[in-house]
């Protein structure tokens, strides 16, 4: 058997990309195909636990090797920039190019594809990857309709990995027991694109709006790397948070907190994902696509809010959750169901493909 490759954000640090890796290294270890499968990078942020086995590798794929896009959001672009003409034929050029080039296998599972600005060069890359790959997972109907525009005929709809039934029973998930909300946690993030950070500095007056409801509020930091801005802010104005640090802190243990809020307001997409694997209701700051579409799976109006909206608005949702909080955890309870099912179909879909790979 040739070697498989994978690629995915697992180098930086990141929570959310973290779990992905110990979902999907989960997924190929009991797949059968550990020992041909190495990630693409120097090193894995979170080499433990069900990632322990994992090898790397910083030698270039060889011709017939699969290529594995693995979980997270791998392909998009916010330059809002206008393209030039050259530049315009200059992505059309180079992605043909790449096209013909290629003798890899190309699959992509639980990926989250888009948005994409103007006629870029990461939209041109990604439909020719679509293009190719023999199996598609995709985590969402956005990613879904992206595909079938670009006449793919391998894509199934999933869900995030992290849904995956036998990640869900490692992580050994309970049912939410609270009745109202005494614990909310904040989980933001930096963010360059628009307007920038500037959603942070409006929602550094919340805590002590928080506190005078009776609310106890706690803030988490997903990633060092990333988020060195939004620390900034943070320290500058006095706020106490729980960093994710891949080499110092256990995942179940990180995990254990989170579990002490019982909502979440949130710009980091798994932060969403994971307070429905917790039961718990959120609230998304609408910053991107994902969130937004995320949120609005849920059919809920309360579990979405955005950046140029006002604090009363952001206050008004959560009191609605609060008061009606056994009504929201159902319907958390509902998708999650909903979401699993997705995703354990994916999953089996998957192994069945890459166990096929693996005997030719």
């Amino acid at each position: 058997m040739n070697n498989i490759i994978i690629k995915g954000n697992f180098a930086e640090g990141n929570f959310g990309d973290d779990a992905l890796l110990l979902a999907f290294h989960q997924l190929i270890d009991k797949s059968g195909v550990t020992s041909a499968a190495k990630y693409a990078s120097s090193t894995l942020a979170y080499h433990k636990d069900l990632a322990l086995n994992a090898e790397v590798t910083q030698t270039l794929a060889q011709p017939s090797d699969l290529i594995i896009y693995a979980g997270g959001t791998q392909f998009f672009s916010f330059n809002e920039n206008k393209t030039s003409l050259y530049d315009y034929f200059k992505s059309r050029l180079s992605s043909f190019i790449w096209k013909l080039k290629q003798t890899n296998r190309f699959a992509m599972v639980g990926v989250g594809i888009g948005p994409f600005m103007n006629d870029s060069y990461e939209n041109r890359f990604a439909k020719v990857l679509v293009q190719k790959s023999e199996f598609i997972w995709v985590r969402d109907q956005s990613s879904l309709h992206y595909c079938e525009q670009t006449k793919s005929s391998s894509t199934y709809l999933g869900a995030d990995m992290c849904f995956m039934s036998d990640f869900q029973e490692w992580c050994n998930f309970q049912l939410n027991p609270a009745k109202s909300i005494k614990k909310i946690g904040i989980v933001l993030r930096d963010w360059k694109y628009g307007q920038g950070n500037n959603y942070i500095k409006s929602l550094i007056e919340l805590p002590e709006l928080l506190h005078k409801q009776g609310y106890e509020v706690s803030f988490y930091v997903f990633s060092e790397e990333n988020d060195s801005m939004l620390e900034k802010i943070l320290n500058k104005n006095g706020i106490a948070y729980k960093k994710w640090l891949p080499q110092q802190t256990c995942f179940k243990s990180y995990l254990a907190e989170l579990n002490t809020c019982d909502l979440f307001i949130t710009s980091r997409y798994h932060a969403a994902v994971f307070s429905t694997l917790m039961e718990k209701p959120f609230i998304t700051i609408g910053l991107e696509q994902k969130l937004t579409n995320y949120s609005s799976s849920f059919e809920n109006e309360a579990m979405n809010w955005l950046p140029n909206s006002s604090l009363s608005e952001l206050l008004k949702n959560i009191s609605l959750i609060d008061s009606d909080y056994a009504k929201f955890v159902n319907e958390i309870c509902k998708k999650k169901k909903y979401f699993t099912s997705l995703s354990d179909k994916c999953a089996k879909t998957f192994s069945k493909y890459i166990k096929k790979y693996k005997y030719e």
